[in-house]
Formats: C-alpha cells, sequence, structure tokens
C-alpha cells in the first residue's frame, strides 16, 4: 500500500537525504541497520515512498528494493506478512535463487510457511546474502503499527542477524534494513543493545524540527502557489494566505494536507472574503479533524466511522456497502437495499469527507492519527456534547459490527 501516501514534493526530504548518518549508512558496508524515528504527521511514510520510487536516492548501483508499510489492521500489522512480501519482492527479481531457498521448504510446510516467521526470516536472510543477489535495501515503514509482540520479534531477528555477522566478523554480502517508526520508549529498548554498539544506528527526526519545518515551509509555499493559480487569487490574498499557515507553531505536513483541503473549498476570491475564511482555519491537526467530521451528516458519518474503527482489516466498498445495508429486519441478502461500489464510493466522501480514503476500492482512516482522535481512551470517560474527538468505543464499536455479522450469517 505504498501508494496510499502521496509523492514527495521537490525540495523536501533533504533534511534526511543530506543527513551525514544517512548518508554514511549509505556508503557504509559495516553499519547496514538505520532506524528513523519521527513525530506523527512529519512525512516518515512520504519519504519511505520516495525512497522506493526514487531508487537513485538510495544507491547509485543496481539494487534490489524490497518494503512493507505497516498499518493498524489485522493484513498489515503482522511480521510475517511483512516477511512474505519481502520475499515476494525478492524473488521476483531474483527467481534463480527460489528453487535453491525455498522450493524445500514450500514444500515440506506447504501453507503453513506464511505463518512461520523463524522460517520465512531463514529463508529471506540465506537468499539476500547470496553473492548472486548483490545489494538488498529492505524499507520497513510505521514499525510503531506493527503489533507489540511481532514487533519485538522482528527486531531481535534483525539484531541477532547483524550481531552474529559483526562478531564473526563475516561480510561480503550487502543486506540493509531502513525501518521508521514514531520516537517511543519501547521501540528504543528492543534496540538498545546495538544502539550502545553502533552509535549511528539511528536517525532521530525529532531532534531535527528546525529542517523539517523549513520543509514543511517549501511544501506550503508550492501548495498555495498551486492553489491560487488554480482559483486566480491575487497576490495579496495569496500572501495573506502564506503568511497566516506559516504563523501557526509546531506545523507538520499531515495538519498542511488536512488544511489546505479546506483552503480548496473556500468561497470568494476578495481579499475580505479571505481573510474572515482564513481566520477560521485550524491550528492543529485535531481541530482540523473536528473541522472535516462538521462539515459532514453526523449519523451518516458515526455509523459508517464505527464500522471501519470497528474492522479487522480495510474493507471493500462492497463489504461496507453490506454492512450498512444490514438491518435487524434483514432476511436475506435479496432484501439488502445496496448502492454497488460507485454509489457508496460517493456516500462513504459524502459522509465522511477527508477523515476517509479509498484506494484500490478499499477503505481506510487518512492517518493513524485519525484513529486515535476518534477512539474513547477509557470507557468511562464522559463526553463533551457535539465533539468528535474520542466520541467513539471500540467496545460499542465492536459489538455492532458484531451484530451486523451475525445477522449477515
Amino acid at each position: 500500500m505504498k501508494d496510499i501516501n502521496p509523492p514527495r514534493v521537490r525540495d523536501t526530504c533533504v533534511w534526511f537525504l543530506e543527513h551525514a548518518t544517512f548518508q554514511k549508512w549509505k556508503a557504509s558496508s559495516t553499519v547496514d541497520l538505520l532506524w528513523l524515528s519521527a513525530d506523527p504527521g512529519c512525512g516518515k511514510s512520504v519519504l519511505s515512498r520516495a525512497l522506493i520510487d526514487e531508487k537513485e536516492l538510495l544507491s547509485a548501483e543496481p539494487v534490489t528494493l524490497c518494503y512493507f508499510f505497516f498499518k493498524d489492521n489485522s493484513e498489515q500489522n503482522n511480521n510475517t506478512t511483512a516477511l512474505c512480501a519481502l520475499l515476494h519482492q525478492f524473488f521476483c527479481a531474483h527467481e534463480s535463487l527460489l528453487q535453491k531457498y525455498a522450493a524445500k521448504a514450500e514444500r515440506q510446510n506447504g501453507l503453513a510457511l506464511k505463518n512461520d516467521f523463524d522460517g520465512l526470516w531463514k529463508i529471506f536472510t540465506s537468499a539476500a546474502t547470496d553473492p548472486l543477489a548483490g545489494e538488498v535495501i529492505c524499507i520497513l515503514d510505521a514499525l510503531d503499527e506493527c503489533q507489540e509482540s511481532d514487533r519485538n520479534i522482528l527486531i531481535h531477528h534483525v539484531q541477532r542477524f547483524y550481531e552474529e555477522f559483526t562478531e564473526r566478523e563475516v561480510r561480503g554480502f550487502k543486506l540493509k534494513f531502513l525501518m521508521t517508526s514514531r520516537p517511543y520508549s519501547d521501540i528504543e529498548y528492543q534496540f538498545s543493545i546495538l544502539l550502545q554498539r553502533i552509535p549511528t544506528i539511528r536517525l532521530a527526526g525529532e531532534e531535527e524540527s528546525e529542517k523539517i519545518s523549513r520543509e514543511i515551509g517549501i511544501f506550503m509555499a508550492a501548495k498555495v502557489n498551486e492553489i491560487a493559480d488554480r482559483r486566480r487569487l491575487g497576490n495579496n490574498v495569496r500572501e495573506s494566505l502564506l503568511k497566516r499557515l506559516a504563523g501557526v507553531e509546531n506545523r507538520t505536513y499531515l495538519w498542511l494536507h488536512l488544511t489546505l483541503d479546506q483552503v480548496k473549498t473556500l468561497e470568494g476570491k476578495t481579499l475580505k472574503k479571505w481573510l474572515e475564511a482564513i481566520d477560521t482555519l485550524p491550528q492543529t491537526v485535531e481541530e482540523a479533524y473536528e473541522k472535516i467530521l462538521a462539515r459532514c451528516n453526523r449519523q451518516n458519518a458515526r455509523t459508517a466511522l464505527r464500522i471501519i474503527v470497528a474492522a479487522q482489516r480495510p474493507l471493500t466498498l462492497r463489504e461496507i456497502d453490506v454492512a450498512l445495508a444490514i438491518t435487524k429486519e434483514s432476511t436475506s441478502c435479496e432484501d439488502l437495499d445496496l448502492e454497488g461500489d460507485t454509489g457508496r464510493r460517493e456516500w462513504v466522501r459524502n459522509s465522511c469527507g477527508l477523515f476517509v480514503s479509498i484506494v484500490d476500492s478499499r477503505v481506510f482512516l487518512i492517518h493513524q492519527t485519525a484513529r486515535e482522535f476518534l477512539l474513547r481512551k477509557n470507557e468511562h470517560n464522559g463526553l463533551i456534547p457535539g465533539a468528535w474527538k474520542h466520541s467513539i468505543s471500540l467496545r460499542e464499536a465492536h459489538r455492532n459490527l458484531s451484530e451486523i455479522c451475525i445477522t449477515y450469517l
């Protein structure tokens, strides 16, 4: 699901690409693991996509690039699915190594192999360090969205892999890992042994906030100019909008994306109308989420979002169509008043606005922070009337979806 993230804008991600730690990792034949940590909404996944789409950013030489984007759902939050994806990409590039390293294990284990982390890890590391493999780079994005037990196992195996080869001083291969995550202490703890032995293993984006902020400014100016050109706005309106956005502290790419989506819908072209509208723009991501959902039909949005957050994986438009059409009175599939993919896509868009995205006919929340924003942290906490923040009980959402599933069955 790489392409669910937008491509980078020119002159952004430079803070990372030109950073001495990244350059050292890129050129190194001994330090082959790099962990990038950064706060939510700072563009980690956009950076990961850029490294994949623009291979030359990683290496001037031919390289086999394997990647996986973790997401907080049952399909994308586990280590075996990640390894299966890496193996698929690797063997597509090196079919000659498939028979040598994977065929026997597949014959012996069959479909059970896809859930055997140790077996998959052995196949991958053996094949990727074969002399015929050349340089192999693996990008694992959003490690914090991998379920904790699986994440710990994955980090432990990566750590053991590099420890063994460092202790034995066995080189001659190039298997590199680049992992991104939020700067969580439990992830740092898992990396602690290697962090002590290899100081350059970590690039802390949270310590580069000034550079990231400057690049967000570049992105902001480019997008404002794009909107101004399309709307044929005067320079005074353009400059006022830029000044207003630039005055917001702790800007993130996510906040800017959400805010500019509102800017696109502002009416009028005069400076007075725009100044009045600009003053109401959100100052934070949470304010942006509230404004997005405030423009939606509350009942429709709540019905859809409860289904989306309770689902164990991203649902297809057809699945959501069926779930929304089922009532307690439903007795057969023929009774369901289905909208179809096209109609349901439009309904979801109208009901949830920018809060969700639809990719390959599957429905996702726009960002992991959107889920955190919606869900109630404590079932006993009171609700703020009219507010969306922490307005959905996960327990109630699961009950609602289970009733839908039981009725369907």
